[in-house]
């Protein structure tokens, strides 16, 4: 594998390798911050792969920076608006009953909800709660985007973490 191309090794990484790692990324999202870091830990070995970089002395977010890799936290945070966007415009039978609008005017686009309260970590970490915090903060423009693919496009350009 030392003399396998650079593109290879990639393509290799993200049709076999990630797809495992982002599987139901949507609903499953790590939040603690000991679980994140080892699935972020699979994506900068594959870098080291990639790279063909073993050496401690050389940054492995300069290595992701050159393969132009979001890191997945940040593709899950994707992942999962672009599912609140299929759900708030009726593309997918998952039903709005979570869901409640915010009434006052607030900064933000304008089609907010309500984040419902959590009594407990794991809850907050659920599906509707975190991803109705990460849709309040997206700008108007990417949620007012007039397709899924367009909306995800914008959406990957907006910074969450």
């Amino acid at each position: 594998m030392r003399n396998c191309p650079l593109e290879v090794k990639a393509k290799c990484y993200n049709a076999f390798v990630r797809p495992i790692a982002e599987y139901a990324s949507c609903v499953w999202d790590p939040h603690t911050h000991p679980n994140i870091t080892k699935l972020e830990s699979i994506q900068r070995q594959a870098a080291r792969f990639v790279m063909n970089d073993y050496s401690r002395e050389n940054s492995v977010s300069a290595m992701l920076d050159e393969l132009n890799w979001d890191s997945l936290q940040h593709r899950r945070a994707v992942s999962k608006v672009t599912m609140m966007h299929r759900i708030t415009n009726g593309l997918i039978g998952i039903p709005q009953t979570q869901l409640k609008p915010l009434e006052t005017p607030t900064r933000g686009n304008s089609r907010r909800f309500h984040i419902s309260n959590s009594r407990t970590t794991m809850m907050k970490g659920t599906f509707f709660p975190d991803t109705s915090h990460l849709w309040n903060t997206l700008p108007q423009h990417v949620v007012d985007s007039p397709s899924t693919d367009d909306f995800k496009a914008r959406a990957g350009d907006v910074t969450f973490y």
